[in-house]
């Protein structure tokens, strides 16, 4: 799942799905409100999804937009506090893993 807290995707990939069918069909796909199945639920394709072409162009990978930000150019303080925030992760990350190489350094010169 992929989310810039506005709009949300998902991606589905399918590695190694190679079962053998055995009479039921399995249903695959997501519900945001609406209903979204792949064009291979409930059918004996599912089993193989690793040979499937997928809405990407490649084998087994599928992507969907499940939210799509409606807001249009609109920017909200909630917008701005997280990016804030999310800097000011990143930034305290960066000291720490500075420190901890600073630290590491000094420990070995004893």
């Amino acid at each position: 799942m992929i989310t810039d807290y506005a709009s949300t995707h998902i991606i589905f990939d399918y590695v190694n799905v190679s079962i053998k069918y055995r009479g039921s069909n399995v249903g695959i796909g997501f519900n945001n409100g609406t209903l979204v199945r792949n064009p291979y639920s409930l059918s004996p394709s599912t089993h193989q999804m690793s040979t499937q072409i997928g809405n990407t162009g490649l084998f087994g990978l599928w992507f969907y937009t499940v939210t799509q930000d409606t807001r249009k150019e609109e920017v909200y303080v909630t917008d701005v506090v997280g990016i804030v925030l999310g800097v000011l992760l990143a930034v305290v990350s960066i000291i720490s893993v500075v420190l901890c190489v600073i630290a590491a350094h000094f420990r070995t010169q004893r």
